[in-house]
């Protein structure tokens, strides 16, 4: 499994012909900003780099494609297969960890409530339960 197949993360700069490009990959998270997972990579000991519009070595780069900011991955000749292995792992565990997941779903004739689980951003706290209600759900 890939960094492309793991749900709720993004590849940016993407290549289907992975021989045209280098070893440096930006990536992103659908529910955590780059701060949070850079933060979130150090605390489970992996090195990774926030780069964002404002910093004047990476705002022309990501100016010209439209991103605000990204999680700059650069594995090395030195890296292997197992270090890989780890950060993608990593990479799922983080991704898992932000992800808000539908608990259960009570539906009426023309409303419904709907109940989501939202993992705490610090593993000592616990989990919280969040209500919505829908109204005119078809």
């Amino acid at each position: 499994m890939g960094l492309r197949s793991l749900p709720g993360v993004n590849v940016f700069l993407d290549y289907e012909d992975l021989s045209k490009r280098d070893l440096i990959l930006a990536i992103g998270f659908d529910s955590l900003g780059h701060t949070d997972a850079v933060r979130e990579y150090e605390r489970r000991g992996v090195i990774v780099y926030e780069r964002v519009a404002s910093s004047l070595y990476s705002k022309r780069m990501l100016d010209s494609f439209g991103l605000d900011g990204a999680i700059r991955v650069s594995p090395l000749h030195c890296n292997s297969a197992a270090d890989i292995d780890r950060f993608l792992q990593i990479t799922m565990e983080i991704s898992e960890a932000f992800t808000t997941t539908m608990i259960e779903e009570l539906f009426w004739p023309h409303t419904a409530q709907v109940w989501v689980a939202v993992r705490p951003r610090d593993h000592g706290e616990t989990a919280s339960l969040a209500r919505i209600l829908v109204v005119e759900r078809r």
